[in-house]
C-alpha cells in the first residue's frame, strides 16, 4: 500500500514533462532494452528531498501542484508560513535528461540501470524560486522462483543549491530497499526492508537525516472485482530538522492501515 523511500520520492518530486525514446533487442530467452529522454519544467526537483527528507507516501504530485514545506524551517529562514515551492518550473531554459537500461533473462531476473539529471543551473532564479541541481544513479533487480518475488533497489545522488557563489550548499542521498513477496491462491504478503540517509557533506552538518523502516502487507483477494489489505509501517530513525519544531531528534513512528479496492 506504502511505496519504498525511493518511489515515494518518485512520485513526490520527479514527474517530468518531456519526451523519451527507446531500442528494444529481444533474444529467444531475454530482452534488451534502453530508453533516453529529455524534459523540462522539473527545475526545483530536490527541495523536497532535501528540506524535508525521505518520506513514505503513496500520493504522487499532480501537475503544476505546489509543495508545502515544512513549517519549522520556514521559520528559521525568516520566512511566512505555509511556505510553498511549485515542482513544476522551468527556470533556466535548459532541459534535463535521464537514460534507463533494462536487461532482463529467463531464469535469471531483471536489472535496471539509471541515470538521471536535471540539468540546472545553479544560482537560476525565475519568480523568486530557485533552481535545485540534482543527479542520481539508481539500479535494481527482480526475480520471480515459484510463488516468491523478490525485489531490490538502491539510488545515490546529490541535490544542490546556490543562493549566492558563497552560500553554495549540497546533500548526498542514499537509500536502498529489499522486498520478498509470496503468492498463494487469492493471498499475497510480502515484507519490505528500507534503508535511508541525508547529509550535507560538510564536517559538521547543517542537516542530517538517517533510518530504518520496515513494512509488512496482506493482500486478500476473493473475488476479481474486491481486494481487502493490511499494512504495518515502523520507521525508525534520526532527523536533524526535528529539533526546530521542538520534536526528539530520534524517533520511533508506526502506521498502521486497512484497504478495501472494488474494481469494476
Amino acid at each position: 500500500m506504502t511505496p519504498s523511500a525511493i518511489n515515494s520520492w518518485v512520485g513526490d518530486e520527479l514527474r517530468t514533462i518531456g519526451g523519451s525514446t527507446g531500442l528494444e533487442y529481444r533474444m529467444p530467452h531475454g530482452t534488451i532494452s534502453l530508453d533516453a529522454a529529455l524534459f523540462g519544467w522539473n527545475d526545483p526537483a530536490g527541495v523536497v528531498l532535501a528540506f524535508r527528507g525521505w518520506a513514505f507516501d503513496d500520493r504522487p504530485a499532480g501537475i503544476q501542484e505546489h509543495v508545502r514545506l515544512p513549517d519549522a524551517l520556514a521559520t528559521e529562514f525568516g520566512l511566512a508560513t505555509p511556505w510553498l515551492k511549485p515542482l513544476f518550473k522551468e527556470i533556466d531554459e535548459r532541459p534535463g535528461w535521464y537514460v534507463d537500461g533494462t536487461w532482463e533473462q529467463r531464469g535469471l531476473g531483471r536489472i535496471q540501470i539509471m541515470r538521471y539529471d536535471n540539468n540546472a543551473a545553479l544560482s537560476a532564479v525565475r519568480d523568486g524560486v530557485r533552481t535545485w541541481r540534482t543527479d542520481f544513479w539508481s539500479g535494481g533487480y527482480a526475480k520471480e522462483f515459484g510463488a516468491f518475488t523478490f525485489l531490490t533497489q538502491g539510488m545515490t545522488g546529490v541535490t544542490a543549491v546556490a543562493p549566492t557563489p558563497a552560500t553554495y550548499s549540497e546533500a548526498d542521498f542514499d537509500s536502498i530497499y529489499g522486498l520478498l513477496g509470496w503468492q498463494y491462491h487469492e493471498w499475497r504478503l510480502a515484507a519490505r526492508y528500507d534503508w535511508f540517509k541525508i547529509d550535507d557533506s560538510r564536517p559538521e552538518p547543517y542537516y542530517l537525516e538517517y533510518g530504518n523502516a520496515y513494512t509488512f502487507a496482506v493482500n486478500w483477494e476473493p473475488m476479481t472485482w474486491l481486494r481487502l489489505s493490511a499494512e504495518v509501517l515502523n520507521v525508525v530513525g534520526y532527523h536533524d530538522f526535528r529539533e526546530d519544531a521542538g520534536l526528539e531528534p530520534h524517533f520511533n513512528e508506526t502506521q498502521f492501515q486497512l484497504g478495501l479496492r472494488l474494481y469494476y
